[in-house]
């Protein structure tokens, strides 16, 4: 008989790296370029791993082999015997992010996230895009992703764990956006995200965060190629120009760790199915 364990971010974190080499034996296989990204790929330069607080991964295509990506994804459930599987906001109305997620198949997280929405542990597969250089035009997109952030936040959040004025101002809120479904602001979110940017424009960028248009900028040549580097014993591809993109998402001082008021290793928020838990405790 099959049981919820706890298991502690350690353990979450040596689950994904055998789910990580899965995902880079799958993409090499389907000639994908993909990378290792943000605080994955801090992790792997400043760490040689994880950062010993991070409890998820993210990696990176940019958009041509991103849309590649929904001819095949589906099959990574078959490929990881079980272990995994993709999640898209195409196939799955409740999906949360205009982006796919390689879940980790009755892993578990305790996020705030309302109950309908999937809360298995996943590797996010980001898309970066190109921006156009008319400043106005991605000003223009940068409100449009901040009003539909806002919304998808609005439509995922739980409720219940809220201090009581948030509790009352967010359902007010869900009823007023009640006519919206998640999957037409993903569809939003995606669409917009792809429509201005040309191959030849010279940066690229998450289109779907509302940052300031001056953060999370990278010079498109730092993807050029890839190079493999170190993670946790493993070797996974990193963009060629991996300080550059480094140097452009934390400034000047990322290989020096900044204090993190996160708990460290807090076995409880963390489950697995304890079949499951065998299966990848033998891979």
């Amino acid at each position: 008989m099959s049981i919820k364990q706890a298991i502690s971010l350690k353990e979450l974190q040596k689950i994904y790296v055998k789910a990580m080499v899965i995902l880079d034996s799958f993409l090499r296989e389907h000639n994908i370029k993909y990378f290792m990204a943000f605080g994955t790929l801090l992790g792997a330069v400043r760490e040689k791993g994880f950062i010993p607080w991070d409890d998820d991964v993210d990696v990176a295509t940019l958009r041509e082999d991103f849309n590649k990506l929904y001819n095949f994804i589906d099959d990574i459930e078959n490929y990881s015997g079980g272990l995994l599987y993709a999640e898209y906001y195409q196939k799955d109305k409740n999906c949360i992010h205009p982006f796919i997620r390689i879940i980790l198949k009755n892993v578990y997280s305790n996020a705030m996230l309302a109950k309908k929405y999937n809360h298995q542990v996943h590797i996010d597969i980001f898309v970066l895009d190109f921006i156009p250089e008319d400043k106005k035009c991605f000003e223009k997109i940068r409100r449009k992703m901040k009003t539909y952030n806002f919304m998808q936040y609005v439509k995922t959040r739980l409720i219940d764990k809220q201090t009581f004025s948030k509790r009352i101002g967010l359902f007010f809120l869900k009823v007023l956006l009640s006519p919206f479904s998640l999957h037409h602001i993903n569809k939003k979110i995606d669409y917009y995200s792809e429509k201005y940017g040309k191959r030849t424009d010279k940066f690229v960028r998450q289109m779907f965060i509302s940052r300031p248009i001056n953060q999370k900028v990278f010079d498109s040549d730092c993807f050029t190629s890839t190079v493999l580097i170190n993670f946790e014993g493993q070797k996974f591809p990193a963009p060629i120009e991996y300080n550059k993109m480094l140097y452009q998402t934390y400034g000047s001082d990322y290989m020096t760790p900044k204090k993190d008021d996160r708990f460290i290793n807090e076995t409880g928020n963390y489950t697995i199915d304890s079949e499951i838990y065998h299966i990848w405790e033998n891979k």
